[in-house]
């Protein structure tokens, strides 16, 4: 639903320039990494939230802040208990000094140390950019929770509504960054077990599942379709089934904490 200043190429962990324009200009020390961020980029609107300006730097330090900086981040702005933990885990607080807004569409990343896989990390979940307007409205309506339940995005999507135990559709739409999607219409089954996710890909009521038991993983590359898609390590296993333009797609997720 989000996009980063870097993307994996599809299906690799090649990584290429995301909402950035560039992948990361780095100075000969390592340290520095220099991104200049794409011009036009809308974020969408909800029910919640019309935005007023295009994304731009403000956006990249505030959701890094957000993260990684106590002092900085807004104690509202996120839900009782929540926690940073993919970043945290990451160990990205000893890895990133400071980040700065150089101007409107310019930020600098200055590392601690030397870092070779840094350009990767910044491709993944974690690094997702999102609006600090709509976190910053939403505060001021006395609503902080908002944003985080209600999320708002600059992908090629727009989703109505997030919920368990319920089918959820998001829409393609027409993005700044990228073309438009190959499907109008992609429906999210949150379905937290995976014995019942598999059944689900079994009957074909979803085409794609995630996170599926290892011991599920032989029947699965045994079984017509769905089967021959399976190729991954089984932590990060997917099934699939391939849906052509202008169809409807059904995914059963893990709605994960």
């Amino acid at each position: 639903m989000f996009n980063r200043l870097v993307e994996f190429e599809i299906g690799t962990t090649q990584h290429r320039a995301g909402a950035a324009r560039n992948r990361g200009r780095c100075r000969r020390t390592a340290r520095r990494y220099t991104f200049k961020l794409r011009k036009g980029v809308k974020f969408h609107s909800n029910a919640n939230f019309k935005p007023t300006r295009d994304f731009n730097a403000d956006d990249v330090v505030f959701c890094w802040s957000r993260m990684a900086d106590d002092k900085q981040s807004v104690p509202q702005d996120a839900p009782r208990g929540q926690t940073y933990a993919y970043f945290e885990d990451m160990g990205m607080k000893n890895i990133v000094d400071k980040v700065e807004k150089l101007d409107d569409y310019t930020v600098r990343f200055t590392l601690k140390r030397p870092e070779a896989p840094f350009l990767a990390d910044m491709a993944m979940d974690f690094a997702s950019i999102l609006s600090k307007e709509y976190f910053e409205t939403m505060l001021k309506k006395g609503t902080p929770n908002a944003a985080d339940v209600y999320p708002d995005r600059h992908r090629a999507v727009r989703v109505r509504q997030l919920s368990e135990g319920r089918d959820d559709p998001l829409q393609g739409v027409r993005p700044a960054l990228e073309g438009r999607p190959k499907i109008d219409n992609l429906v999210y089954s949150i379905t937290r077990d995976a014995t019942a996710r598999y059944a689900k890909l079994k009957t074909g009521e979803c085409h794609v599942m995630a996170f599926p038991k290892p011991a599920d993983l032989d029947e699965m590359q045994q079984g017509p379709g769905a089967g021959r898609c399976c190729r991954r390590k089984a932590s990060t296993s997917a099934t699939s089934r391939s849906t052509s333009r202008r169809s409807r797609s059904t995914t059963s997720w893990c709605a994960r904490r």
